[in-house]
């Protein structure tokens, strides 16, 4: 389910880099969709290019995604929330992002509502593309934001680090003073 989540935007990614090669072509950064790029998009001049630095970002985030739930994959109650982070986080860092690039996050989190802490991310996530679909995108991508923010501390559980330090812990050696 999480690498169904991924192949969605790992395809998008790849249909898009002809394009950041070509000089010639202009790359829109934000397509209408809620994402992060439509935020930026929206504070910043259309004369800054910044796309190359969106591409640079998504296949940055799909990387550390993908190196994370291989290394330590989720468990039974974790694994819903790892496909919705990887259907949330992706879409909402793709430049040109649509509507459509979100239609499965909303999915997975409408599907995963009987747990109380998934049914504000199907809430958040639905804020986000209403936000869209009325014409605020910048709108949606804070909503999609905070969507990514709560699913990420659900999903990625940093173990407890309460073993003891394998060696001494390091002494700072000053020299004495001449007395």
């Amino acid at each position: 389910m999480l690498f169904a989540a991924m192949a969605g935007p790992a395809w998008r990614i790849g249909a898009m880099l002809p394009g950041f090669f070509d000089v010639t072509r202009d790359v829109p950064i934000a397509a209408g969709g809620p994402s992060l790029w439509a935020i930026v998009g929206s504070m910043v001049p259309d004369r800054i290019e910044l796309s190359g630095l969106a591409l640079a970002t998504v296949i940055g985030t799909f990387a550390a995604l993908l190196a994370q739930f291989v290394l330590t994959p989720p468990r039974r109650e974790q694994a819903v929330a790892a496909a919705l982070l990887a259907a949330l986080a992706l879409p909402w860092l793709l430049p040109a992002t649509a509507l459509i690039d979100v239609a499965p996050a909303l999915l997975l989190a409408v599907a995963d509502t009987h747990r109380r802490r998934t049914a504000e991310l199907a809430g958040w996530t639905a804020a986000g593309l209403l936000a869209a679909i009325l014409g605020l995108p910048a709108l949606g991508g804070v909503a999609i934001g905070v969507a990514i923010w709560r699913t990420a501390r659900i999903a990625i559980v940093l173990p407890a680090n309460d073993n003891a330090l394998p060696l001494p812990a390091p002494r700072l050696y000053l020299p004495r003073r001449a007395a």
